[in-house]
């Protein structure tokens, strides 16, 4: 068992280093895949073990108590973005969270997400091209994330000695394309 308790949030260099973006395995060397390999080994959903269901428990509880922390030192209005994962970027919805969040980011508000792909993806990318006067930027940004539209689902991906299955090659491929 591998779980880390962490003693800060993680940072997006925390979750994606490692990442090759141009090596067809390359979201495979990113420590985010190397945590979602620890997680389904674990038993994904049902852990495997009382131990294993502590370890996590104290991993999410650090994080939620270094949220708190960093959220007392927030002088701005907080608002909170969660949403589903399978919003695909060439959505009307997807353009629409982006525009809002690129709207409350120039208002000052902070946005906090669960760091997922969709709706919260899209609330990151309205943020990350706030500081830009004209939306054409954005609307940009959002044509040329649209060429791979929806993140994989990588699920059925390992075999029962934890290596990827030939069959879900693609499916790697494909989520180092959609993250790239």
């Amino acid at each position: 068992m591998g779980v880390t308790v962490p003693n800060q949030l993680y940072t997006a260099q925390d979750l994606l280093g490692g990442f090759n973006p141009w090596d067809p395995m390359g979201f495979t060397l990113s420590r985010d895949f190397a945590i979602y390999r620890e997680f389904a080994t674990e038993g994904g959903p049902v852990p495997t073990s009382l131990t294993v269901r502590a370890a996590r428990a104290a991993h999410d509880a650090a994080i939620a108590d270094a949220l708190r922390i960093f959220l007392k030192t927030v002088q701005r209005p907080l608002v909170g973005v969660m949403g589903g994962h399978s919003l695909p970027r060439d959505h009307a919805a997807y353009k629409a969270i982006a525009y809002l969040a690129r709207d409350l980011a120039r208002e000052h508000f902070l946005l906090v997400t669960g760091g997922g792909p969709g709706v919260m993806e899209a609330a990151h990318l309205g943020v990350a091209f706030s500081s830009f006067e004209s939306v054409g930027r954005l609307d940009e940004a959002i044509g040329l994330i649209s060429a791979v539209a929806k993140a994989p689902i990588l699920d059925d991906l390992f075999t029962d000695t934890w290596t990827i299955k030939d069959d879900k090659l693609s499916a790697i491929d494909d989520a180092r394309k959609w993250l790239k």
